[in-house]
């Protein structure tokens, strides 16, 4: 409960959220975990479909 009061307090989607990070963290780099906290996270951009764009190498 303590997560999703922080997302709705952050003012996104706590389904979002979990969704995109469950996603990510695994691939995360481990020094950069803090950006996948609610205050921190900025979702992937998605297309007008609203599915993730392919990262750019």
């Amino acid at each position: 409960m303590g997560l999703v009061k922080s997302c709705k307090d952050c003012k996104i989607n706590p389904w979002e959220y979990l969704d995109d990070m469950l996603r990510r963290i695994m691939s995360h780099p481990v020094t950069r975990l803090r950006e996948l906290l609610p205050d921190q996270w900025k979702p992937l951009p998605k297309d007008e479909r609203g599915l993730l764009l392919a990262a750019k190498a």
